[in-house]
């Protein structure tokens, strides 16, 4: 049981996306979402969703995040739409059950309940319980407040007087229903952490990493295009399309292959072409002639997803110094923060984080 806790806890993330509008408006802003998409009404990202009670609706563009961010939404054909969690949801729909989905999907959410159930408390004094039970380095309460703000929407806590807040029924309800990770539980994890060994790199992958360590120009000239690659299984996508291309390819054929492999546009796989060969996977050998490259080849040899981000570093911004900014623990916008050193916007910071999460050691 202690194991698919932690594994549960692993998944989730640290950071609460934000919507856009009034906290008083948020529960009106979710249910008029769902029941939107569920009826198929989410066609355009530029539109505004007619939401009973909004006073200043946004558009579908503007709410994706958050949709995407507690795990409800996914996109078809151009169009949003319900997830498997989303439908759920759309069949179940109460407060009680977005809070439930929201503990699913995000750290010390429900563990908040945990805090104030030993007696009333200011933001402020569940914010200092919290960061010391948890070992936390939270430089302020917005990460408690945003979470508080949540519970509170969702009818699990209510204010008392003094600022202090207590546990409702329905939060009562949650904390007999809902997995709660304790302090003990958190440093038995980390008492349980395995050391991965860690493959010697490759010869000319080798080389390539002692080159760029050598060469602070080299460093500097890393690129930061956007990263893109075929979903899921983003990193086994990549090395289906570098094991096809290992010999000379027209680029209709490799067009044809990764478009019926993985039922992609051309529109597409126009999209990827620069991420392929920006991150020095694959060459452009001729006009519209492609091989893959020598190290990429060894990669496909060795199996071992480490060998792709060896590669993708050595090309690409912020790849192995994100392992080394987040050695202690960091919340996912202070990644963000520290990709814009490097010149990284959010979303090219998820798609490296991304692909180190999805690592196959």
């Amino acid at each position: 049981m202690n194991t698919e806790i932690k594994n549960m806890w692993r998944k989730k993330s640290w950071s609460i996306p934000d919507l856009l509008g009034s906290k008083s408006e948020y529960t009106k802003i979710v249910i008029g979402l769902i029941q939107q998409i569920a009826s198929g009404n989410a066609n355009g990202m530029d539109d505004f969703p007619k939401l009973e009670g909004v006073f200043e609706p946004r558009t579908w563009r503007e709410y994706v995040p958050f949709l995407k961010g507690i795990g409800i939404v996914g996109n078809h054909n151009g169009s949003l739409c319900l997830s498997e969690t989303g439908e759920w949801l759309h069949r179940n729909l109460s407060f009680y059950n977005i809070a439930s989905v929201m503990q699913e999907r995000f750290r010390i959410f429900g563990e908040i309940l945990y805090v104030l159930d030993s007696e009333p408390s200011t933001v402020q004094e569940v914010d200092e319980k919290i960061c010391d039970l948890y070992k936390l380095k939270w430089k302020n309460c917005s990460n408690t407040r945003k979470r508080m703000d949540w519970l509170e929407v969702l009818g699990l806590i209510d204010i008392i007087g003094n600022r202090k807040w207590v546990v409702t029924e329905s939060g009562k309800r949650a904390l007999k229903e809902w997995i709660l990770v304790t302090p003990e539980m958190l440093d038995s994890f980390e008492d349980a952490e395995v050391s991965y060994k860690i493959s010697e790199a490759p010869t000319e992958i080798s080389n390539m990493i002692q080159e760029l360590y050598d060469n602070n120009l080299l460093q500097k000239e890393r690129c930061t295009y956007n990263l893109w690659s075929p979903s899921p299984n983003k990193i086994e996508n990549l090395r289906k399309i570098l094991e096809y291309s290992c010999e000379k390819v027209t680029r209709i054929e490799l067009f044809k292959y990764i478009g019926d492999e993985f039922n992609l546009k051309v529109s597409s796989i126009e999209s990827m072409m620069p991420f392929l060969k920006a991150s020095g996977l694959l060459e452009e050998v001729g006009r519209n002639i492609y091989i893959t490259s020598s190290v990429a080849k060894e990669w496909c040899e060795t199996g071992v997803d480490i060998d792709f981000i060896r590669i993708l570093h050595c090309h690409y911004r912020f790849v192995g110094e994100m392992i080394l900014f987040a050695e202690n623990d960091v919340t996912r916008n202070e990644i963000y923060q520290e990709a814009k050193e490097y010149g990284l916007n959010n979303e090219k910071a998820r798609w490296i984080a991304g692909f180190w999460l999805k690592l196959d050691y």
